[in-house]
Order: C-alpha cells, then structure tokens, then sequence
C-alpha cells in the first residue's frame, strides 16, 4: 500500500521505462517472431514433436525456445523458421512509427 506521501506511478510511465530499456525491445522482438512461428506452425499443422524432429533436436529444447527466455541468433531463428517451411526477414523501422503502432494497437485491445 501506498501512504498518501507516496506517488504511484502510472501506466503511461511504467510504459515510457519499458519502452527505455534495450531489454524490452528484445524480448519484444522474440516474443513476435515466436507468435508468427506458431501462427505458422498451426497453419502448416507441424507440432512442437513434429518440429523437433526435423531439427533433430529434442522436444525439451523446443520447450525452452517456446517457453524460457529466448536469446536468439539470427541463424537459429532462420533454421527454426524454415524447419515449418517459412522464411525470416529482418526490418529496421523508424522508432517513432514502431512506439505509435504498439500504442495503437494497445488501444483496439
């Protein structure tokens, strides 16, 4: 509890000191690429078993991609990607448009 000396901070700030942190823009880049791997996987009906299989790799690795922390190298996301058949492509977007399309799309949700 906050005593009435105390100033909670707003969403809108907490927002503006994620968005400040390198950290999040990673994780937020991960996080998007996993989505479109698993929109792509569901669309190709190729299950995480399925996947790690064609990687030759094992289901609990997968796990740890899909569900720890991912840090990954371009060459890991290409070889994921193309495992279902899809392909990665890289952009680099002016900061502004990137902020002002979280925000909105924030707002529809």
């Amino acid at each position: 509890m906050c005593s009435r000396g105390d100033s909670m901070k707003t969403f809108s700030d907490l927002r503006a000191e994620a968005e400040a942190d390198e950290g999040y823009w990673a994780e937020r880049a991960a996080l998007s690429f996993l989505a479109q791997l698993t929109e792509l996987m569901q669309s190709e009906h190729v299950t995480k078993a399925e996947l790690a299989g064609r990687l030759g790799t094992s289901k609990a690795y997968l796990s740890k991609v899909f569900n720890g922390s991912p840090n990954f190298t371009v060459a890991t996301m290409v070889r994921l990607a193309r495992a279902v058949g899809g392909d990665v492509e890289i952009r680099v977007t002016p900061r502004a448009t990137t902020t002002a399309t979280i925000r909105r799309q924030a707002r529809r949700s």
